[in-house]
């Protein structure tokens, strides 16, 4: 008498063991069986999920997006978390919009929120590049010009108050 061997939901769907599935693409157990109940597929959502621990970039955005959410003690927060703006976004979404974007290709890519009064939602959310962003800014940069030598420059702290050029304090503001 011969047994045939019976296959798993996972054996019949994606041809291997849910163990061999586990460390091929670096995923947990109960992670793969989550993502299989809630109807994801498994390949992309574990390269996204890679894709995302890999990324030093990514990882660091995500934990500053917390922070200025999040954290009242954040220089940053009272512009985003003190206006009530809140992170409606998983990692799964910030990589799958990474790609989408092609943010790796970017110099300085930066998460922009198209309606800036709407929470960080996927549809409201995009990467492009930082001076990109800070062109849509609704806080105007001033333009400084020495009164001395005539260069003009955008200084990075408002309290320096010197010409770069001729290191004098004689300068007026240009709009």
């Amino acid at each position: 008498m011969t047994y045939k061997k019976i296959k798993t939901k996972f054996e019949r769907q994606y041809g291997k063991r849910l163990n061999s599935l586990s460390k091929e693409l670096n995923v947990s157990i109960p992670t793969l069986s989550k993502w299989n109940r809630e109807g994801f597929d498994i390949y992309n959502k574990a390269k996204q999920l890679n894709a995302f621990k890999g990324n030093i970039r990514l990882h660091r955005l995500w934990q500053n997006l917390k922070s200025r959410c999040g954290n009242p003690l954040d220089k940053k927060y009272k512009y985003y978390g003190g206006k009530g703006i809140k992170i409606r976004l998983t990692k799964d979404e910030i990589a799958y919009m990474w790609n989408r974007d092609k943010a790796y290709l970017m110099k300085q890519p930066s998460l922009d929120r198209k309606n800036s009064d709407k929470d960080y939602k996927l549809k409201n959310c995009r990467f492009i590049e930082m001076e990109t962003n800070r062109k849509f800014m609704k806080i105007k940069l001033r333009k400084l010009r020495c009164g001395k030598c005539g260069k003009e420059w955008i200084p990075r702290k408002l309290d320096v108050r010197q010409c770069p050029k001729c290191k004098t304090a004689y300068w007026d503001i240009r709009q």
